[in-house]
């Protein structure tokens, strides 16, 4: 004899999930530390008097770029005179260029001017 009972439900007790306990000491990966690259340090290529009466008169004008012609933005620009010194960076008037900066001298004065470490001081 076969029996054809009604199917009855077991009661079970819901099992807590257990954590997972791992032992082993996780060793990072060394990383490389990016550092700037060190290139040939700037050089005057060219000088040029601009004459142009929408410009005020003893406007310094310094445009930097690389050695694939690109304007570089957040240059340091050190300019020296006998009673002081001052500096002003590119990029900060990017309608006129990335590589852009001017400064306005005191006419009379003498100026030096300086772009990053080790470049040549250029006087003019």
């Amino acid at each position: 004899m076969i029996g054809t009972g009604t199917p009855q439900a077991i009661e079970t007790q819901p099992v807590a999930p257990q954590p997972v306990i791992n032992n082993a000491t996780v060793i990072p990966r060394p990383t490389r530390t990016a550092l700037p690259t060190q290139g040939a340090p700037f050089q005057l290529i060219a000088l040029d008097m601009v004459c142009d009466t929408n410009l005020p008169d003893n406007l310094l004008q310094v445009i930097v770029y690389n050695s694939n012609r690109r304007q570089l933005a957040g240059i340091k620009i050190v300019i020296a005179w006998d009673s002081g010194e001052d500096e002003f960076f590119t990029g900060l008037k990017p309608e006129l260029g990335n590589g852009y900066a001017d400064f306005l001298m005191t006419p009379g004065t003498s100026y030096s001017v300086l772009l990053g470490p080790g470049s040549e001081t250029a006087t003019e």
